[in-house]
C-alpha cells in the first residue's frame, strides 16, 4: 500500500476504494483500482470490503467493476455476519443480486446473525 493510501483511512478503516464504491462513481473506482494502491478486497474494521459499499450504493456498474477485478462476493461483515448478497437482498436490487450470484459466485446458502438466508425467487 502506498503512503498516500495509508493516510486516507478514516476511523472505520475505510479507504478511498471504499468511498469510491459507496459513491457509485465508476470513474473514481476505476482510477483507484488502476493505480494499484488497494487490493479490491481491502477490509475496514468490520471486515467489509468496497463491494459492500458498491452494493449499498445501488450501482450495478460499480459492483461489476469490483467483481471483474477480483472482489470476493463471500466476504462476511463481522458486525452481523452478512455478505454482499444479504445487503443486495435488503435493497431489493434484483440486478445486483443476479450479478453477485452469476459473476461473483456468491454463496446463496450463507446465513447472517439472525440465521436469515437470501431467498431468490
Amino acid at each position: 500500500m502506498s503512503v498516500l493510501a495509508y493516510f486516507v483511512l478514516n476511523n472505520s478503516g475505510e479507504t478511498l476504494l471504499h468511498c469510491a464504491g459507496e459513491s457509485g462513481k465508476v470513474e473514481m473506482l476505476q482510477f483507484w483500482i488502476r493505480r494499484g494502491d488497494y487490493d479490491v478486497n481491502v477490509k475496514n474494521k468490520k471486515k467489509r470490503t468496497p463491494l459492500f459499499n458498491a452494493v449499498e450504493s445501488g450501482s450495478i456498474e460499480a459492483v461489476d467493476i469490483l467483481l471483474t477485478n477480483g472482489a470476493s462476493a463471500d466476504v462476511v461483515d463481522t458486525n452481523d455476519d452478512s455478505t454482499p448478497l444479504h445487503c443486495a437482498s435488503e435493497t431489493g436490487n434484483s440486478k445486483i443480486i443476479k450479478l453477485l450470484i452469476t459473476k461473483g459466485k456468491a454463496d446463496v446458502n450463507a446465513v447472517d446473525e439472525v440465521k436469515l438466508l437470501v431467498i431468490i425467487s
